[in-house]
């Protein structure tokens, strides 16, 4: 006489990952945010600012479509 255990899956509910992101503190909410923030803009920066910061043009350039914020004295893109 053998006996086969069988073993118990566990059966999630469908909503069960954002209800365990709900239940955390709110400081482990906020610093998940803030690091998928930082996360996006570190994937998104060539796009941000697609200039390199040794790379310079005319100095003391109004903003225009090419330089959002204009250039400073030495010439770099403010952004």
């Amino acid at each position: 006489m053998t006996s086969k255990k069988k073993k118990l899956e566990k059966v999630t509910q469908p909503g069960a990952k954002f209800t365990r992101f709900r239940n955390m503190s709110i400081g482990s909410q906020i610093s998940i945010f803030v690091i998928a923030i930082v996360v996006l803009l570190s994937i998104f920066a060539p796009l941000l600012a697609p200039y390199s910061p040794s790379q310079t043009f005319a100095s003391w350039v109004a903003p225009s479509s090419e330089h959002i914020f204009g250039t400073d004295h030495v010439g770099r893109d403010i952004l």
